[in-house]
């Protein structure tokens, strides 16, 4: 009977892959924030080996993504870019175009796309909203 091995990771999730974005995660947290961090992240793989509350990453461009995380009270975005390459948001994060955000650790995963972490920042430029919302009856 042959041997059969488990493979080292999944499809969806490889500890190699995050090995470098914990170590910044937990750095970060101990100097920054002092308190169990929210992340918001296409998977709650990331979060819950940091320790942290996982907050469902939205399918929405760079305003959207800012609003939600003032909403959601998100201290930090993990992102995958080989699995995230449909999100809106992204390309402004290709672009080095995230004032509201600090990178806080950039790497590559195994297959060697970009995995980033960026802390969220709060206080910053406020975000023009219009003065009605597309569906709002008012």
């Amino acid at each position: 009977m042959p041997h059969v091995s488990l493979p080292a990771s999944g499809r969806e999730f490889s500890p190699r892959d995050v090995a470098g974005p914990l170590v910044a995660i937990r750095q970060d947290v101990e100097a920054n924030l002092h308190r169990r961090p929210r992340i918001a992240a296409r998977t709650n793989y990331f979060s819950y080996l940091a320790d942290a509350a996982n907050v469902a990453l939205p399918h929405t461009d760079y305003r959207g993504l800012v609003r939600y995380c003032e909403l959601n009270d998100i201290d930090y975005v993990f992102l995958e870019h080989r699995r995230l390459s449909a999100f809106p948001f992204l390309g402004n994060f290709r672009q080095s175009d995230t004032p509201r955000f600090q990178r806080v650790y950039a790497g590559n995963d195994s297959g060697a796309s970009p995995v980033e972490l960026y802390r969220f920042e709060r206080a910053g430029p406020l975000l023009e909203t219009p003065a009605k919302v597309e569906g709002d009856p008012k």
